[in-house]
């Protein structure tokens, strides 16, 4: 497994290290390795299960968000969580026992929390999640075929997604509604506009095949705004908050957050049991004021007499959009430059041209790696 390949590196390079201590020509007196204790065969076996069943590692969930699949999910959370309260700790290592902690308690907290709390029936963006598909289109290292054979099978998930999400938004969530709108017209650019260009690399057939379900999965997509902006809009109106008890119960096991470990108190500037609502709350306004007065003072030593958010507005309207972030990056660099050698930093060369690597900006299709020759040259 991962963890026995990553022991067995670990020891590799301790006996390098051991061969190389030597000085003075002498040879270090040879020591026996230190016993490394057996994994627990069951533990291990149930890690890869979780992998399996609920992270997908190695198996097809059911992804078309429907409601059996979402109560499928919790069902089999809550096998696991029995499960996993039959395995003797005793017989776990040391590392199988941090692993066996993190597990407890990210199932428990998952089954609370999707029993209590059901996004699923309130949000559309969840329906409407393509950074799978964005990877594909532009990350991918796989042959272009495979990529497009695997996005055909995305717009067609896409659309069952759409069609599942008219049936399971129960709940209206009034300030939910201009991010789903943005969420939707977003995609559907996107679709526009990277699609075209990735079904010129495929095969004619393959090709026509995509574009053919990316102009449905566009068609459902412009029918799931009209439903999200009308007949969602007329359904009862759901609640954000998740309440204190749960917060609580999140934060110990999920977060694994000790509210009266001294450590933490020491590092957080907290009180006992600042972790749990309702000193959680008092604990972060305190944090929030200590920021603002330390931006406040920062302030001050930049533009005295203006206030620490006009100053982070007005960065904001002066930065840089993100064709020019190389160009500028470079820019600075040459400001700092007489500074960085003064202080024995870096040597940089007078003269000669450099050369800079990086991703392609306005095309991300391109596999192609630009190149900038004259950092002060512009693109």
């Amino acid at each position: 497994m991962t963890r026995q390949l990553l022991h067995a590196t670990l020891v590799v390079l301790a006996l390098v290290a051991a061969g190389c201590a030597g000085s003075g020509g002498q040879t270090a007196p040879a020591t026996a390795p230190a016993a490394t204790a057996a994994l627990d065969p069951a533990f291990e076996q149930f890690v890869d299960r979780y992998l399996k069943e609920v992270r997908g590692v190695g198996a097809t969930l059911p992804a078309d968000m429907s409601a059996d699949s979402f109560a499928q999910r919790l069902e089999t959370q809550r096998a696991l969580v029995r499960d996993l309260e039959k395995i003797d700790r005793s017989k776990l290592t040391f590392e199988q026992d941090i692993d066996f902690q993190m597990l407890q308690g990210t199932l428990k907290a998952n089954v609370r929390e999707e029993e209590q709390v059901q996004r699923w029936r309130q949000d559309p963006r969840r329906y409407v999640e393509t950074n799978p598909i964005t990877f594909k289109l532009q990350a991918d290292p796989r042959p272009s075929e495979e990529r497009g054979q695997a996005l055909v099978g995305d717009m067609k998930t896409l659309q069952a997604r759409i069609a599942n999400a008219k049936i399971n938004l129960t709940q209206y969530m009034p300030k939910w509604l201009p991010y789903a709108n943005a969420r939707i017209d977003g995609t559907i650019q996107h679709f526009q506009n990277a699609i075209p260009a990735f079904v010129i690399r495929l095969s004619p057939a393959l090709g026509a095949q995509l574009q053919a379900e990316t102009d449905k999965a566009v068609a459902a997509l412009r029918d799931f705004r009209t439903f999200v902006n009308g007949e969602w809009t007329k359904r009862p109106e759901g609640d954000f908050k998740i309440g204190a008890d749960l917060f609580n119960y999140l934060q110990e096991t999920r977060h694994m957050f000790e509210g009266n470990d001294l450590d933490l108190r020491t590092i957080a500037r907290g009180a006992s049991g600042f972790t749990s609502v309702p000193g959680y709350f008092d604990w972060g306004w305190k944090q929030y004021r200590i920021t603002e007065k330390m931006l406040e003072a920062r302030a001050e030593q930049i533009a005295p007499g203006k206030k620490w958010l006009q100053i982070v507005k007005d960065m904001k309207r002066v930065h840089p959009a993100a064709e020019q972030l190389v160009y500028e990056g470079l820019k600075i660099a040459r400001w700092t430059r007489e500074w960085t050698i003064k202080n024995d930093l870096v040597t940089i060369p007078e003269q000669g041209q450099r050369e800079l690597l990086c991703m392609p900006i306005s095309t991300p299709h391109d596999d192609a790696v630009r190149r900038v020759r004259d950092p002060l040259g512009g693109f």
